[in-house]
């Protein structure tokens, strides 16, 4: 043994002894160690945007609460922060990082305390965060129409969307609802509605903010509502009838003019079934409603008059779909008779409509002829035959009897002697003298023709 050997054996006895000695002290304070039990709180389902808050509670396996002590939260394995229990081992925490709808596992980790005997403990528990919810109200209520939605492109990146395209349809009472499993921007589109009734359509008009069919909306909570308001316009066939009930001829009719309570009139020249809107949507102070129209009759044109009074009949399509207008026609029961001994008389009348065109139509036996549903207004009716006629006006707004006069030419040559025979009376009432003038004149030419009858009579034959 050298003597640098001699001199450090007793110092590295003496370190020996030191560490033995400190060993035993410590061992000897070393606190007993103390069983925990961490429980995590279930947490029930939440939906999309909604906070998820978790909380924790650390007690001895007695039951004694451990405050004061670091708690490490967990989701799905990926740490989301630490928090502190209080006085009673309670630790909560609520997760910052926003998920996204599906399953999760919480976990809550205590990593002991050895200093003071804690020993570590966890529990674990599940999450399930349900989609957020976009609903569309269709204003009338339709079913079957047909939304869009995709991520819109102007939001920013860090928030940005993974592409999605999903297509979703009203049900009856028009509500559509379609599932979200990531907030931030979107933008829905109003696609073409197909109907099933081919007597109903319908075209997109308004959002409560926006009259454009493609929007965005921004889905930041568990539910968002909007209002997609439509035009909607039924096919309403139009039947036309006389004042008795009568069918009548829709051909006959030239144009049919009908005003709407949502402003404007519509004039048809076909009275073949026709859209008509049922109503409008308009914006109110809690959202979209619609306001049923009204049509009222204000011309129907047949024959060249109008055969409605203005506005009297009203309809509303969306109460009723066939239409039966009432038409003003009327009756006229027309004859002739000779001016003079009242015999029937004449072959044909002439009858100008108020549109101005004439038809020739043939008296039946007797004289008489009845024309029946007869647009009102005014008609210039005359006789066709031989004599002379005068025309008669007849402003139609009534059934009536109509009695034409006709001068036939017996009743010419009756008239003419009767004013011959009236022209002699007025010549000779009153003039005695002058008759008895003429008279005498009479019987002087008589005397004179008779004296040279006479005196041809008595000359001899040889001076005949």
């Amino acid at each position: 043994m050298t003597r640098w050997a001699r001199r450090a054996l007793p110092l590295l006895l003496a370190v020996t002894a030191w560490f033995l000695v400190l060993g035993s002290v410590t061992q000897a304070a070393a606190p007993e160690p103390v069983e925990t039990l961490l429980t995590l709180d279930r947490v029930l389902p939440l939906r999309l945007g909604e906070p998820a808050t978790l909380a924790a509670l650390l007690t001895t396996s007695s039951g004694e609460p451990i405050a004061d002590v670091g708690v490490d939260f967990l989701v799905d394995g990926l740490s989301e922060g630490r928090a502190r229990t209080d006085s009673e081992g309670r630790a909560s925490f609520v997760v910052r990082r926003e998920l996204v709808a599906g399953n999760y596992v919480l976990s809550a980790v205590f990593n002991g305390v050895p200093t003071q005997g804690l020993e570590p403990s966890s529990s674990s528990a599940e999450l399930t965060i349900h989609p957020a919810v976009l609903q569309i109200q269709t204003v009338p209520p339709l079913s079957g129409v047909r939304f869009s939605l995709v991520p819109d492109p102007d939001q920013d990146e860090d928030s940005a969307i993974a592409s999605v395209d999903q297509t979703f349809v009203s049900r009856e009472g028009g509500l559509a609802l379609v599932d979200i499993k990531k907030l931030g921007l979107y933008r829905v589109e109003v696609l073409p509605w197909q109907s099933p009734d081919p007597d109903v359509r319908a075209v997109f008009s308004r959002w409560v903010d926006t009259f454009s069919p493609s929007r965005q909306v921004n889905i930041w909570s568990a539910t968002t509502r909007l209002e997609a308001g439509f035009d909607v316009s039924y096919l309403v066939d139009l039947s036309f009838l006389g004042l008795e009930g009568e069918s009548v001829d829709p051909e006959r009719v030239e144009s049919i003019t009908l005003k709407s309570t949502l402003g404007g009139s519509q004039t048809f020249d076909e009275v073949g079934p026709h859209w008509l809107q049922i109503g409008r949507v308009v914006r109110r102070s809690d959202g979209l409603d619609e306001t049923q129209a009204l049509y009222s009759v204000q011309s129907v044109m047949v024959g060249g008059s109008n055969l409605v009074n203005r506005s009297q009949q009203q309809f509303a399509p969306i109460e009723e779909r066939e239409w039966q207008i009432e038409l003003m026609l009327y009756s006229a029961h027309i004859s002739v008779r000779d001016a003079l001994f009242r015999f029937p008389l004449g072959s044909a009348i002439l009858l100008e409509f108020p549109d101005g065109h004439t038809e020739r139509l043939p008296l039946e036996s007797g004289g008489e002829l009845t024309l029946d549903s007869l647009p009102r207004g005014e008609y210039v009716v005359s006789v066709d035959g031989p004599g002379i006629s005068f025309s008669k006006t007849v402003a139609l707004s009534r059934n009536q009897d109509v009695r034409l006069e006709f001068i036939s030419y017996l009743d010419i040559a009756v008239a003419s002697l009767l004013a011959i025979a009236v022209t002699l009376d007025l010549l000779f009432i009153g003039r005695p003298q002058l008759l008895a003038s003429l008279r005498g004149r009479l019987r002087l030419r008589r005397a004179a023709r008779e004296a040279v009858e006479d005196e041809i009579t008595v000359l001899p034959e040889d001076h005949r």
